[in-house]
């Protein structure tokens, strides 16, 4: 079994994970409206990306959506900011009850797609010692079931929130309803109510670390192959006439450099660099909107990104069918 020692603020990486109930009817609303908290958050340094995930079918109302920061700072920075608490209260009209918020602090990555149970508690005062050998037991015994594929225990945040919150994994949905409905984790949970006043429970298909990133291929945050040749294509072709109208007579010009295969590697070498460091984080951050699945749900979304794409494209080969003359 993983470590489930608390995870510290010392660690890099902060994560606020919220869960909603959404009023019914008001889903195109609120979706509208969470598109515009996160791109309100990416302006805000230390931010890395979000992730949404909607009801698991169209009559559910419970929405999770996390916000990854590269570190603590970074997010309590946001989380305190007038820019968000504007917006909460503009959103709070369209949500059934109050929010309940989660800041994680750390995280051992992974590049596994696994559904996860986020497990919350308000810890009863002065049996924190004793809420922690529970939880260790638990998540020892759910070491033991078919399908786990491991686990993280965070503490409180000072200032922040009291809650404290577990991550368990497993392989599949199927493997982590079985641990939850088995007899023995409804005994831990009634051996456990001694220590803690609530507990609240979110399954969510996330591994819930490392899968911020834009470079994870996961199921639900990966844009679709079609948008990810659309963005590299925006990005690749400027760089591959740039370095046709002034890097290529350079090249011709050294006598060491002029063959073609040296050629070939040198202009591949510098538009993999910019484009890995330089330009996509660009076209990334700038159409987040269109290329994450959870953000580019609606039909307006979808149109504008896509004409956002092919705008650039015509820009590009109008410049430099100018530049060619």
């Amino acid at each position: 079994m993983k470590n489930s020692e608390d995870h510290l603020p010392s660690q890099s990486g902060a994560t606020l994970m919220l869960s909603v109930k959404v009023r019914p009817g008001l889903r195109e609303e609120y979706e509208q409206w969470q598109s515009r908290v996160i791109d309100a958050a990416s302006e805000f340094s230390g931010f890395e990306a979000a992730e949404v995930h909607p009801p698991a079918s169209a009559e559910g109302s419970d929405w999770v959506v996390a916000f990854r920061f590269s570190h603590p700072e970074a997010l309590m920075t946001w989380m305190g900011s007038e820019t968000r608490k504007s917006l909460l209260e503009e959103g709070d009209p369209l949500l059934q009850d109050h929010r309940i918020q989660d800041v994680l602090i750390g995280g051992a990555p992974t590049r596994r797609e696994n559904f996860t149970a986020v497990i919350g508690h308000d810890v009863r005062p002065g049996h924190e010692d004793g809420y922690r050998h529970w939880r260790n037991k638990v998540l020892k015994d759910a070491g033991d079931c078919p399908g786990y594929a491991g686990s993280e225990a965070f503490s409180p945040v000072r200032g922040v929130q009291e809650r404290w919150v577990m991550l368990v994994r497993f392989d599949s949905r199927l493997h982590l309803e079985k641990w939850m409905e088995s007899d023995a984790y409804a005994k831990q949970l009634d051996a456990g109510r001694q220590h803690f006043a609530t507990h609240d429970v979110r399954k969510v298909p996330s591994s819930f670390s490392g899968w911020f990133r834009f470079d994870e291929e996961t199921a639900s945050g990966a844009p679709p192959n079609w948008k990810q040749a659309f963005a590299i294509l925006l990005a690749l072709y400027p760089v591959v006439m740039i370095m046709a109208l002034f890097l290529v007579p350079v090249l011709n010009g050294i006598g060491a450099l002029s063959p073609l295969y040296i050629q070939g590697f040198i202009q591949s070498a510098l538009a993999v660099g910019a484009l890995t460091w330089i330009l996509m984080p660009v076209v990334n951050r700038g159409l987040t909107f269109w290329l994450i699945p959870g953000r580019s749900r609606t039909t307006t979304l979808q149109v504008a990104g896509t004409g956002i794409v092919v705008l650039g494209w015509i820009v590009f080969l109008v410049v430099f069918g100018l530049a060619t003359r």
